[in-house]
């Protein structure tokens, strides 16, 4: 999901993926508006930067707190009434965290070519997040060819 769509559209796509077993995943930069409870209790995945995600909780987060990062997710969880909603949160130039839904951390740093500096980071959030779309749908896939045979 992108916030750029209306909000209505969004929910109504998240609601139908739900109803066949899709992940839902909402990429929070693009409207600097809130996200109603609604949407939040229908996502799988939510993936904010920084910027984004203080938008969200309402206060300033230390992203190299892993207690703090915790205690956010947890918040977002408990507003949105969904205990499995987890994070991938965008870090530019330095990667990206994910915490799951038992709280476990993953960092992945960003890439480095040969010494090169990275000039712009547009676009490496939605790297991301197709990343863990594809990993989770080749799980998915070879459960069901291990379920199948």
């Amino acid at each position: 999901m992108q916030r750029e769509v209306p909000e209505e559209i969004n929910i109504a796509a998240c609601k139908i993926a739900k109803k066949h077993n899709v992940l839902t995943v909402l990429d929070v930069g693009g409207v600097d508006k809130p996200i109603t409870d609604e949407l939040l209790s229908l996502l799988d995945i939510i993936s904010p930067n920084k910027t984004e995600l203080k938008r969200i909780i309402g206060r300033e987060v230390d992203i190299n707190d892993e207690k703090e990062l915790i205690q956010v997710i947890e918040e977002l969880r408990k507003i949105s009434n969904n205990k499995n909603l987890e994070i991938l949160l965008k870090l530019g130039s330095k990667g990206a965290s994910y915490i799951d839904r038992n709280n476990k951390i993953t960092h992945q740093n960003a890439f480095h070519f040969n010494d090169l500096p990275i000039l712009d980071t547009t676009g490496a959030g939605i790297f991301n997040i197709n990343k863990i779309n594809f990993y989770y749908y080749k799980v998915i896939a070879l459960l069901l060819v291990f379920v199948q045979n």
